[in-house]
């Protein structure tokens, strides 16, 4: 393969072979030649013409264009990594996968390398996973050297002598534990290493009994674990029992840290516990340098949901080290967001529980967690622009303390600073309503007695007015308008207007109404003024750049299907604008796929509730892309429609 991806758009020769591999690349299976021509305005004959060129052209690149009769084309590209390559360089998204072959290849080496009393050698790995002599195993061995880095083990790999590693005892049973994976009891036993394997060796029942013994002891405590945290708790006993049934002593060098580990009520959980199986089984004459590793384990593992439980007699210095990690999230989220997160008192109790158990694995330098078996969190993508601020913050954090969040720690921090905006309460102003009786004032009765019911806070008063009473009133001092449904065949001219179905359920029918509600809460009056410019045809399927980015205050962020929304955010702006970019036809898409870009500059100056409702637009955007095509298309300037365009059945 040619060195640079992006020689490859300056081989395709032909402008129209770009725009068929960009399509071929976005499909996920055939596209027949007829979808390509109508996609180009061509005939099907000329698209098999430009394929044939185009399988000549990229012949340097090993990419392949398949066919098959009455099919169509499918781009085959030579392996993962080119794959990647090529769409990180446009950016096209495609699914995390949480074990891939490159990926069960490099667990298998890590295993293999940790349970070795000898150097193993390249060609040896390549038989084990049944490669050929042209794998060399590059790509794994730099993810193994990468992964080994986390734990302080360096990978060394002598020419005609093997691989081996070289650590502390103390991070590589953290790295063992760890490669366990999957921390539940219905976890493969087998983890493709023998050698492995015989570390976490136990018969079942004496294993069941093992783990009943320890959910007991947790439960007649102060300490809680979740459900993972118990399990590999469990896995580090067994560990250990193997461990020392075969090496009968364990030198471990503990890195220098202020922690009086026996002064917490772990440590005396863990000799409570270690008593107990010690009275049952064999193996378990633990010496102080293990019962000291499974306290720091317990320590980490803590599930702190009373803030009481954060004191400084149970914690020692991890307290003020954990304010300081709290601290300096705050301040960093408070800088991103401009608004003063210090005064949600529910979050600052929250975040020093979450920063206990990190602050010890933070001075320990050990970055090392449960893995949760999937790393695509939903709840995470539906809410792009904190998951990007988050995303931000631990980048930083890691620069600074030397601690990587684990996906799973991210979404403790996601969730706890989403709970914070979820606190923040919007004010609003009752409405002023008219129900338009066409059909006489008994017909709205059920109307106004919903409307009183569920939303009587949000109304100053209702007033039914017949369509002729509207008409001859000098001036109108409604908010919103309100119609049987019937009232959308008369040609209404008052408007924002809500015409109520006869057939919805009562949830349905509350659930509709409550879109007539967010006028009250004055969108429009605190957020910028909405903007619309049309991208020119011509850049459809080339590169588009926004003049208006002169400087590096914006935040970029990247979302939608396929990522075709570029927003660019600057929250602590001397003007205020909400500008989207568009094409006008909702089919296109640029070079590397965007749709749409939103440049939004406004001054949020520690005004929560402007933040909260700009954040609640992002949301609606990107959870549903269809909103922000028809306010496109409309180029409505009014906020309250991207919350109601899909409920106001018609209005």
């Amino acid at each position: 393969m040619q060195s640079n991806i992006g020689d490859l758009f300056t081989v395709l020769l032909n402008p129209r072979h770009k725009v068929i591999f960009l399509l071929l690349l976005r499909s996920e299976g055939m596209v027949s030649s007829q979808m390509l021509a109508d996609e180009l305005g061509v005939t099907p004959r000329t698209i098999k013409n430009d394929i044939k060129t185009m399988r000549t052209e990229m012949t340097g690149f090993g990419i392949q264009i398949l066919s098959k009769r009455s099919e169509g084309y499918r781009l085959v590209l030579r392996d993962q990594e080119q794959s990647d390559q090529i769409k990180d360089y446009f950016q096209i998204y495609q699914p995390n996968t949480v074990n891939d072959e490159q990926k069960l290849r490099v667990q298998y080496i890590i295993r293999r390398l940790l349970s070795s009393q000898e150097p193993i050698k390249t060609e040896q790995l390549q038989r084990e996973l049944y490669l050929n002599e042209s794998n060399s195993l590059h790509r794994e061995l730099a993810e193994v050297k990468e992964f080994f880095r986390g734990y302080h083990i360096e990978l060394v790999i002598k020419p005609y002598y093997g691989i081996t590693i070289q650590g502390e005892l103390f991070y590589k049973i953290s790295c063992i534990v760890r490669m366990y994976r999957y921390f539940h009891k219905y976890s493969s036993s087998d983890l493709g290493v023998t050698e492995f394997n015989d570390f976490f060796l136990c018969d079942e029942n004496e294993k069941e009994s093992m783990r009943d013994i320890l959910h007991k002891t947790l439960a007649g405590s102060n300490i809680v674990f979740s459900d993972l945290y118990s399990e590999r708790f469990l896995i580090y006993l067994i560990f250990f029992r193997n461990y020392l049934r075969k090496h009968e002593t364990m030198e471990i060098n503990f890195p220098e840290i202020d922690f009086n580990y026996k002064a917490t009520e772990e440590y005396g959980v863990i000799e409570e516990l270690i008593q107990k199986l010690r009275n049952l089984y064999t193996g378990f004459d633990f010496d102080k340098n293990v019962l000291q590793y499974l306290t720091l384990v317990a320590v980490m593992s803590t599930d702190l949901y009373r803030f009481r439980e954060c004191s400084e007699e149970r914690y020692g210095e991890l307290v003020k080290i954990a304010e300081d990690l709290r601290n300096y999230i705050l301040n960093e989220l408070s800088t991103y967001f401009c608004i003063n997160m210090f005064n949600d008192y529910t979050c600052f109790k929250d975040l020093l529980k979450i920063m206990i158990p990190i602050s010890l694995k933070q001075v320990l330098k050990l970055s090392d967690d449960v893995d949760m078996g999937f790393y695509d969190i939903k709840g995470m993508d539906r809410k792009p622009v904190l998951n990007y601020a988050i995303h931000c913050l631990c980048i930083a954090f890691e620069e600074k303390y030397s601690y990587k969040f684990s996906k799973r720690e991210q979404y403790l921090l996601f969730i706890t600073i989403l709970g914070l905006f979820n606190r923040i309460t919007l004010s609003h102003y009752k409405l002023k309503l008219a129900l338009i009786a066409i059909d006489g004032r008994l017909s709205t009765q059920q109307l106004k007695n919903n409307l009183q019911q569920h939303f009587g806070e949000f109304i100053e008063k209702i007033e039914t007015k017949m369509l002729y009473e509207l008409e001859s009133m000098d001036s109108l001092h409604y908010d919103y308008y309100l119609c049987m449904e019937y009232g959308k065949h008369m040609n209404i001219k008052y408007s924002p207007i809500y015409y109520a179905s006869e057939d919805l359920s009562e949830k349905e029918y509350v659930a509709s109404l409550n879109n007539v509600f967010i006028n009250s809460y004055r969108y429009q009056e605190f957020l910028p003024r909405l903007y619309y410019t049309k991208i020119d045809e011509k850049f459809r399927f080339e590169p588009f750049q926004l003049k208006e980015l002169n400087n590096s205050s914006y935040n970029e962020i990247i979302t939608g299907n396929n990522h075709e929304i570029r927003l660019f955010l600057n929250l602590d702006s001397d003007r205020e604008k909400f500008h989207i970019y568009y094409f006008a036809d909702a089919e296109s898409f640029t070079l590397h796929g965007e749709k749409y870009f939103i440049v939004v500059d406004t001054k949020i100056a520690d005004n929560s509730q402007k933040l909260k409702m700009i954040m609640n637009v992002f949301d609606r955007i990107f959870d549903t892309p269809a909103i922000l095509r028809k306010q496109c298309e409309e180029e409505v300037t009014d906020y309250h429609c991207f919350f109601t365009m899909n409920n106001l059945n018609g209005g």
